[in-house]
């Protein structure tokens, strides 16, 4: 399997919730799996928040968490955004 169009860098983000069936696995341990990625280079995101509200700038949040603090941060820093 393999990711072969990920690079040294190659972060991926996971917006799935739920385990996988059969096998009890979270979404980023069958991305791990399927890929061949270290966990360290998944990261996930999850709200608390609602796209109704975002859309209309009301304010939301959202956690990513990642087994590599500093790939979180980097992944914080490339979601974030202001109002406007």
């Amino acid at each position: 399997m393999g990711a072969p169009y990920s690079g040294p860098e190659t972060v991926i983000v996971s917006l799935m919730k739920g385990i996988e069936a059969g096998t009890g696995l979270r979404a980023s341990q069958v991305i791990t799996e399927v890929t061949g990625l270290p966990a360290e280079r998944i990261a996930v995101l999850s709200g608390p928040n609602l796209a109704a509200e975002i859309m209309a700038g009301q304010p939301a949040a959202a956690t990513i968490a990642c087994p590599d603090e500093s790939v979180a941060q980097r992944v914080q820093k490339a979601c974030r955004t202001v109002y406007r």
